[in-house]
């Protein structure tokens, strides 16, 4: 098997942090199924191990729009804009982002940091594109 390959057979948290700070993100912290990260600019999401697939995760409060109409034509825009990312709206109005990082067959290291690099920067730029919209 090649060293350089993250299977379901050998994916492990301590293997994922091993990996992410080798490739200068911070481990916040740590659950029983998840790692908190940040990237140097403070971007942070969560990081969800669920065996055969990763999931990133992260959320975002929105004060403005203020309606929940407005705030799911905001999600509905970015899924429509943003590629590979997930937007949703929260009962709470809070706008939620996923991505998922399926494992089956592998995935090497440098994909799967460029993939939580994605993710770390991608729903910021998103939600300052669409705030700017409808402010």
């Amino acid at each position: 098997m090649n060293p350089n390959l993250v299977t379901p057979e050998n994916l492990s948290l301590d293997l994922l942090k091993a990996i992410l700070e080798y490739a200068g993100l911070e481990i916040i912290s740590q659950d029983d199924d998840r790692l908190h990260l940040r990237d140097r600019s403070g971007n942070g999401c969560s990081l969800i191990n669920l065996e055969q697939t990763l999931r990133l995760a992260r959320s975002f409060e929105v004060e403005k729009p203020s309606s929940l109409q407005a705030k799911l034509e905001m999600a509905n825009y970015i899924n429509n804009t943003i590629p590979f990312v997930r937007c949703s709206l929260q009962e709470d109005g809070a706008l939620d982002f996923d991505y998922f990082i399926m494992m089956r067959g592998g995935v090497t290291r440098t994909a799967l940091i460029n993939a939580v690099e994605y993710f770390m920067w991608m729903p910021v730029k998103a939600m300052e594109r669409a705030q700017k919209l409808f402010e």
